[in-house]
């Protein structure tokens, strides 16, 4: 299987939690080319219409906890993992202009300039920080980016009328984007759209992760073994290319009940499990099924990371460290493994004050304890 190919290229390049991150990026490239198959031979429908099939991936993180890393070994640079298998770009910022475009006039003459969601119409769009998205859409400016988004990431049409013109266009291109840790609301509308990746590190996963950093020094590419996965990468591409019929297993529908989906996620878990037979090796007809134990494994994963931050991950990350530390800690040790995360004082406080008030911990003198 190819993705076996790509977890070996990773720990080769000494990456933390491969296992873990990795296969999602590679079930997002799989689907996102089988998408692009669809829209030219319709050979999959839903309801009498034609889905676009894509999986948005969103990673939620503190600063430097490996949200920008994945994005560059995935997509940046003459030896990232997809090689040339796909267009993509890496953007560190991202405007309503950039993503869409924009129509303007000067001295008489009107301008149209097109956005990535056009330029990479058929490619994976990297953001790095995800936040500098959702701050827009406090301004004037940008005040209609979440509906375009909206938009583009579930039907792929682009639509905006401006005074000297109006852009309308079609788009197939998939986001990978990275934010920090927050309660997200996961029945709003881009809340369904995304499937979201969660590392809120323990004290000990920190130190792992600085370990991993220290033992990357000195590793060279290894050319031969690069391309060899590029090789591969691109076999499995004309695989999905020659995808025929799509058959969805019957069952599925009792293991979303027994897992608590709800009808709104239905979508994103089947692209998760289609996206990973999609990686093995196809053949002309696929057959979706939760059989395979890694990729039931990468579901219920899933199911968990979503109820994590639909519940509010700084509460789990106060709960995470407190365990480690034996299930108390005084509040100058808590405080300093929670400004490790990028917290503030304030933040810590706000927190830890919300926290006791829903009954999660409790003070004894300058002692918190998880109740």
């Amino acid at each position: 299987m190819v993705l076996d190919a790509v977890l070996e290229e990773l720990r080769a390049r000494n990456t933390y939690k491969a296992e873990v991150y990795a296969p999602y990026y590679m079930i997002s490239w799989a689907i996102h080319l089988f998408n692009l198959h669809n829209q030219k031979s319709k050979i999959y429908w839903e309801g009498s219409r034609l889905p676009s099939l894509r999986l948005h991936l969103l990673f939620v993180a503190p600063p430097g906890f490996m949200k920008t890393y994945y994005l560059e070994q995935m997509l940046r640079g003459k030896y990232c993992i997809l090689g040339n298998t796909v267009p993509k770009t890496f953007e560190a910022v991202m405007t309503e202009a950039g993503l869409i475009g924009t129509i303007s006039s000067m001295e008489g003459s009107i301008w149209v300039e097109s956005g990535v969601a056009k330029d990479y119409a058929t490619g994976i769009v990297g953001v790095d920080e995800f936040s500098a998205i959702t701050q827009m859409l406090k301004t004037t400016h940008s005040g209609q980016l979440d509906v375009q988004l909206l938009s583009v990431l579930d039907s792929g049409w682009a639509y905006k009328r401006l005074a000297h013109g109006k852009l309308e266009y079609q788009t197939q291109f998939t986001l990978w984007a990275g934010v920090q840790p927050a309660r997200y609301d996961l029945t709003s509308g881009l809340g369904r759209r995304l499937c979201f990746l969660l590392f809120l590190p323990t004290p000990k996963e920190a130190d792992e992760l600085l370990v991993a950093w220290a033992g990357a020094r000195g590793i060279r590419p290894n050319v031969e073994q690069i391309e060899e996965l590029w090789r591969k990468l691109k076999q499995v591409k004309q695989e999905i290319q020659s995808v025929e019929t799509i058959e969805f297993d019957p069952g599925l529908l009792q293991e979303y009940r027994s897992l608590g989906i709800f009808p709104y996620e239905g979508s994103l878990y089947d692209r998760i499990i289609l996206g990973y037979h999609l990686l093995r090796n196809p053949g002309k007809r696929v057959y979706v099924t939760l059989d395979d134990k890694e990729v039931k494994r990468l579901v219920h994963r899933e199911v968990a990371w979503r109820r994590q931050i639909s519940v509010g991950s700084e509460y789990k990350q106060v709960m995470q460290i407190l365990v480690e530390l034996g299930g108390k800690a005084s509040r100058s040790v808590l405080m300093q493994n929670c400004m490790m995360l990028g917290w503030d004082i304030e933040k810590f406080v706000q927190v830890l004050t919300t926290m006791q008030r829903l009954k999660l911990v409790r003070f004894d003198n300058q002692e918190v304890e998880l109740v």
